[in-house]
């Protein structure tokens, strides 16, 4: 996937997606290495975003 592709699919502009994965790898959050992508702080990557985990927590009903 190109960073123009993760743009479209993210409604963002390609400029906007290439400085933000720019920053992540400054930040050593993330290595971008022959077509594959490390987290390199995975932990701070959930930080950073606010993720919850239990979202993905799919064992009872999907709507409640």
């Amino acid at each position: 996937m190109t960073q123009y592709h993760l743009a479209d699919a993210l409604g963002l502009s390609a400029i906007h997606v290439n400085r933000v994965l720019r920053q992540l790898r400054e930040d050593r959050l993330l290595t971008f290495r022959n077509g594959h992508v490390t987290f390199d702080n995975r932990l701070r990557l959930v930080e950073i975003a606010e993720f919850d985990e239990a979202y993905l927590d799919h064992e009872g009903p999907l709507l409640k």
